[in-house]
């Protein structure tokens, strides 16, 4: 039988909420207001009205010191903290900023009442939400890209849009979940804040980079609740932060590898998500960049993966996306050919016979992938309302959608590397002559498009301009490759002539475009 003790904290929490009660109704209500109308003195008022305005000054005094001195405890609490505190106490205050924050930010700010939402919660401390850096996802080549924007530092900000075709869609649905994926969005949503002139708070860049560092590698190890997909997630964001600038090689070297460390941990399982899909589609090319580079066959040949860009092909509902996972599959191939080439190419002596045998199963294999594009190509444009050509690039007043210029290039960077094949590898100068022509025809056209977008559709001309480093070595070198310069002497002599052609200039954009990106890439992650 339970004894008076047993009872006693339920009666001791009894006692002081009908304490509180009754001390309510002997101080009179929780807010009043006094009106000093006619009363010449402030002492006419009695002592309980007194003691009743210093009570309510005493609370709101405290919540306004919280808001004033917020970004002085995000240098010496944690950030995490310091939101959780900030939701539960003042979910329902109105967020002001103080005039002389006004004077020094040249961005006009809203008067924002943030939910219970925790990712609402973040996205008000920072006065940015991390969900419209959909244009910065698609950024291969980091080190052109923040490069062409040092060049016009203003159009940074009319690249930010929110959409849905990027794994940005879900990261309010996801914050919480981790500890780690928490402390890399406060990581990307301060430096976009600072990069975009926002920042109202003076927490340390470094400190919350190191944070999020820290998070992640323990959680590989230790975390099995913490998902590949998690982790993986993570790690784009840290490549999204360093897309922000100035970018880091060897950080990005880092975090792009691990990435694809992930990617062959976890393989093509038939589990996964539209939001891994998303995440592979932010690296899908970069991992191809990074193959040709480093002169290796691509993991995405094997037909496991084959099969997973047809499932996440159909998953998609929008044409541009659908036929974006149609064409990266076929493009997966192009690296093991240019390996294969550079192999025929740099091996010296060689039989005729054998070299020719060689030759035209590469030739065969490029135009059996370029067959593969255009029939891909066909289809899209019958899936279409209006069935432009991928090839025409437009109108340059015509606004493309981020996902549709990178569907353009899966299908015209491949086609030049293709053409040039052509060009080395066709036995007849016909041939050759064609393949160069088309070539020249295409590159060119990509550097008109890209002039003439500038005024119209700024943010298409920025990814143009990231990627058309080929384009600008294919016409630098167009009189090296006209027919009439091709020696008319024996076989040997046409064959070495053309194999160093083609050395020389894959080494020159290998050089000027990718060295710089990706002359780190492979560094080993722990």
């Amino acid at each position: 039988m339970p004894t008076p003790n047993d009872r006693k904290p339920c009666n001791m929490e009894s006692d002081l909420l009908r304490a509180k009660r009754l001390s309510r109704r002997k101080d009179g209500p929780a807010f009043e207001f006094i009106n000093s109308t006619g009363s010449s003195r402030i002492g006419s008022h009695n002592g309980a009205a007194r003691a009743t305005i210093r009570r309510q000054a005493a609370r709101s005094g405290r919540q306004g010191h919280l808001r004033e001195n917020a970004s002085q405890d995000l240098e010496d609490t944690s950030i995490t903290h310091w939101v959780e505190e900030r939701a539960k106490e003042n979910a329902q205050d109105v967020i002001v900023i103080p005039p002389r924050t006004q004077q020094k930010n040249p961005y006009p700010r809203l008067i924002v009442q943030p939910s219970n939402n925790e990712y609402e919660t973040m996205r008000v401390v920072y006065d940015f939400d991390i969900t419209t850096l959909d244009s910065f996802i698609d950024v291969d080549l980091v080190v052109k890209a923040y490069r062409l924007l040092q060049k016009n530092p203003g159009e940074a900000a009319s690249f930010l849009q929110k959409g849905s075709s990027s794994f940005l869609a879900h990261l309010p649905s996801r914050y919480g979940r981790t500890p780690v994926l928490n402390d890399v969005m406060h990581c990307v949503a301060a430096k976009a804040s600072q990069i975009f002139g926002r920042s109202t708070t003076r927490c340390s860049l470094s400190e919350l980079y190191m944070k999020a560092l820290r998070s992640l590698h323990p959680t590989k190890e230790t975390d099995p609740s913490c998902s590949i997909s998690d982790i993986y997630c993570a790690t784009r964001l840290l490549v999204l932060y360093e897309s922000l600038g100035p970018p880091d090689t060897n950080a990005l070297a880092i975090h792009n590898e691990y990435g694809i460390k992930l990617l062959r941990q976890r393989g093509p399982s038939r589990d996964w998500s539209s939001l891994d899909c998303m995440l592979l589609r932010s690296q899908g090319p970069y991992i191809l960049t990074s193959d040709i580079y480093k002169n290796e066959s691509s993991m995405f040949e094997a037909q496991e993966w084959q099969d997973l860009f047809c499932r996440a092909a159909d998953m998609e509902t929008n044409a541009d996306a659908h036929y974006w996972w149609r064409f990266f599959g076929i493009v997966t191939f192009l690296p093991g050919i240019l390996k294969d080439a550079r192999a025929l190419f740099s091996e010296d002596p060689i039989d005729p016979f054998m070299y020719i045998s060689r030759s035209c199963g590469i030739l065969e294999r490029a135009e059996h992938l370029y067959r593969a594009l255009n029939e891909s190509h066909v289809l899209y444009q019958r899936s279409t309302s209006q069935p432009e050509s991928l090839f025409e690039l437009l109108s340059c007043t015509d606004i493309q959608s981020a996902i549709r210029v990178r569907l353009q290039g899966l299908l015209l960077y491949p086609a030049m590397f293709i053409f040039r094949l052509q060009a080395t590898l066709s036995l007849s100068e016909v041939h050759r002559a064609r393949g160069e022509e088309r070539a020249q025809r295409l590159a060119a056209q990509m550097l008109v498009v890209e002039k003439i977008t500038r005024s119209s559709d700024p943010a298409m001309a920025w990814h143009l301009g990231q990627r058309n480093g080929m384009p600008y070595s294919i016409i630098r070198t167009r009189e090296e490759w006209l027919c009439i310069n091709e020696p008319g002497g024996n076989w040997e002599e046409l064959n070495t002539f053309l194999t160093q052609r083609w050395l020389r200039w894959e080494s020159y954009w290998k050089e000027t475009v990718l060295i710089e990106e990706l002359e780190r890439a492979q560094v080993e992650c722990a």
